[in-house]
């Protein structure tokens, strides 16, 4: 009968325990929810901290983007009206680039009247156009992004380039960087990457002077022949001192794949690796 007694008794004890136990897990439940619930919070709060980091971040970079567009247009704006002055003053004329680079990308719309190539210093390239006087553009990248060349002299006067790389021009017609009606004078630069449909990829004129410079990764793709002379297409002469004439190229048939003038003077120069369609 005790031993009963003592069995009935522990009854109750062991039911404590259990509920005892039931507490304990429940409460490791909610604590474990809490966790859970306090982790992902966290983790939501650092990927919106995160997000608004990029987010101000992109803006400083739009604002940035903005200014250098800015910028580069101030500067192509600046080279047309200096040209425009060049073109109305009387005598020589020296634009200074001042290390800059001028992107050159008011292209000629199509469905706009007027002639796609005009001369008046107004879309595409620049038009030099006085005839009183030389003139020396000096000491920075001119880089086309229309269907232009860079410079055109129209007119007999010298057109000189000097300490400035000319980039990124393309026409149908011949001098794919530049062109002119009269002498043009390389100096200290590099003519480069320049495409022409007809002749001179690089450099078109009458007579043309390099001294300590590049012609190089010029084309023509001379289609109708006769043009020819990738690098410089001169049709007078051309003269080269302590100067490099390399991979320049005419495609299809033409002449002269780093050079075609009827008069060539080469002074401890290199022509090298240029080629022809022949």
């Amino acid at each position: 009968g005790e031993q009963g007694e003592e069995q009935s008794a522990g009854e109750p004890q062991r039911g404590l325990a259990q509920g005892a136990r039931g507490k304990v897990a429940g409460g490791r439940s909610a604590l474990s929810q809490n966790y859970v619930r306090s982790t992902a919070e966290g983790k939501y709060q650092e990927v919106v901290t995160r997000a608004s980091k990029l987010n101000a971040a992109l803006q400083v970079a739009k604002s940035d983007w903005n200014a250098l567009t800015a910028t580069v247009q101030k500067i192509e704006d600046d080279l047309k009206a200096a040209v425009d002055l060049a073109n109305a003053d009387v005598g020589d004329d020296t634009i200074e680039l001042g290390g800059l680079t001028a992107v050159l990308d008011r292209c000629h719309d199509e469905e706009e009247p007027g002639p796609y190539d005009e001369d008046g210093n107004v879309d595409g390239d620049l038009d030099a156009n006085d005839a009183t006087g030389a003139l020396i553009v000096r000491n920075g990248v001119v880089e086309q992004r229309c269907e232009h060349r860079i410079l055109d002299g129209n007119t007999a006067t010298v057109l000189t380039v000097h300490g400035v790389t000319i980039t990124g021009g393309y026409v149908f017609r011949p001098g794919g960087g530049i062109a002119s009606a009269g002498p043009v004078v390389v100096e200290d630069s590099l003519v480069t990457g320049n495409e022409s449909e007809a002749a001179g990829g690089g450099i078109a004129a009458p007579d043309v002077v390099v001294r300590r410079s590049s012609i190089t990764d010029n084309v023509t793709t001379d289609i109708l022949g006769g043009g020819g002379g990738a690098g410089i297409r001169a049709t007078r002469s051309v003269r080269l001192v302590d100067s490099v004439v390399s991979d320049n190229t005419v495609v299809f048939a033409g002449q002269g794949g780093g050079v075609r003038a009827p008069t060539v003077t080469v002074r401890r120069s290199t022509i090298t690796h240029n080629d022809t369609g022949y």
